[in-house]
């Protein structure tokens, strides 16, 4: 006896947090810009911000990969971890929200900072 097909709406709902990324990835490209130009951040200091948030994402994969690896539930491994996906969109407006008038001054560069190894961490 063969089973019926899952429903097209629960195929939505498991490729969500998937679209949910490209559409993250696709903002966080306006990250440079945006702390370049509109906060007026160097483009040195931009970059060295971004480089240090993709080591620290390289290191935290280490650990969310084991954490995932030692899941066990009905849904799976990695199924559960997919309500993450909430803090990454939370985090990709908060990176957005930087008042201008941070930019001018050197402390505009903490915030950048916080805000993307959030963003990556999550």
């Amino acid at each position: 006896m063969r089973k019926s097909m899952p429903k097209h709406g629960i195929n939505l709902l498991w490729s969500g947090r998937q679209i949910s990324l490209y559409i993250s990835w696709a903002m966080i490209g306006y990250v440079t810009y945006f702390c370049s130009d509109f906060l007026g951040l160097n483009t040195a200091i931009v970059g060295t911000l971004i480089l240090v948030s993709k080591v620290v994402d390289a290191i935290s994969n280490f650990v969310i990969a084991y954490i995932v690896d030692n899941t066990h539930s009905k849904f799976g491994k990695g199924r559960p971890w997919d309500i993450n996906i909430i803090p990454l969109w939370i985090s990709l407006v908060i990176i957005f929200c930087i008042p201008a008038s941070w930019g001018t001054k050197a402390g505009g560069i903490i915030p950048c900072c916080n805000q993307q190894l959030f963003f990556r961490v999550v």
